[in-house]
């Protein structure tokens, strides 16, 4: 929900319950359906989600199929503010992130064939 065409639904701030609004919406849309095994195929949050909904209802899985899952996690209490790479670093990383590894042979446009 909340993704495409379908319509917004006012989550929760907890993750835990946001988990679970999701995988509530996931059982009833199969139950509507009238599915009662199913394969379910996950990519990224989905994955996550695919894998928890699995945990919850084993009974209503076939197959389930995690490509690249990921979940979120609470945030840290204390996060590291300060970063340990070199102010000299930082400063060419930001001046260079707009070439790629063959700028200079782009560059030399149709002699780049010859170097």
């Amino acid at each position: 929900p909340g993704f495409g065409r379908s319509t917004r639904v006012n989550f929760s701030s907890d993750p835990g319950q946001v988990e679970e609004q999701y995988i509530y919406c996931v059982e009833k849309w199969r139950e509507k359906v009238g599915l009662t095994k199913m394969n379910l195929l996950g990519h990224s949050f989905g994955g996550y989600l695919t894998a928890l909904y699995t945990i919850k209802y084993p009974q209503h899985i076939n197959h389930a199929i995690l490509a690249d899952p990921w979940g979120m996690t609470e945030r840290p209490a204390q996060l590291a503010t300060k970063s340990n790479i070199p102010v000299w670093a930082r400063t060419l990383g930001y001046a260079l992130r707009h070439f790629n590894p063959l700028w200079s042979l782009r560059a030399s446009g149709p002699a780049g064939p010859w170097l």
